[in-house]
């Protein structure tokens, strides 16, 4: 039988990486689709937005360039980030000369995983700031968090995993 020379085959004890990979993808649709953010406008309207709403929001509003940060920032980068934790943990083997290339990938996107909350923090902080609205959080802010808080922990244990792959083997 031929040893699966992945991190996933590699990995011993409880399936954590892939449960919390799994559990990254599910929580950033949720973070993506969900309502976001509450706007209530004069205190009689009431409009609750997703992520993705507001994007769209932004592209008809004539904010393309907004729009576009959010996408980058908010959308592209947990998915890439969320993808490259697939290809490396269950797709490449230790081995492989792309495996460190994909590593390094997956450290340098970590370091920017709060920037996405943060953009989306501004959003909620303009509004609130708005003298003639005011803006309250809903699930998909937290779900979206939370998608991120777990991306990096995710990130972290992949990383170690892959410095314990490295080492050779203890006596």
């Amino acid at each position: 039988m031929t040893e699966n020379r992945t991190l996933a085959g590699r990995r011993t004890g409880l399936p954590a990486v892939e449960l919390a990979i799994v559990a990254g993808f599910l929580l950033l649709f949720g973070g993506l689709t969900l309502p976001f953010v509450e706007v209530q406008r004069f205190f009689i309207f009431t409009e609750a937005f997703s992520l993705l709403e507001a994007m769209r929001t932004l592209v008809e509003e004539g904010e393309v360039l907004l729009a576009g940060v959010v996408l980058l920032f908010s959308v592209l980068f947990p998915l890439l980030k969320l993808g490259i934790a697939v290809q490396i943990w269950w797709l490449t083997e230790v081995g492989d000369a792309g495996f460190r290339v994909r590593l390094h990938r997956l450290e340098v996107l970590g370091k920017w995983s709060m920037l996405d909350v943060f953009v989306a923090a501004l959003v909620i902080f303009s509004v609130k700031m708005s003298a003639v609205a005011d803006a309250t959080t809903r699930p998909g802010l937290y779900c979206f968090l939370a998608a991120v808080v777990l991306s990096m922990a995710v990130i972290q244990r992949i990383k170690r995993v892959a410095e314990e792959a490295g080492r050779p083997p203890s006596a």
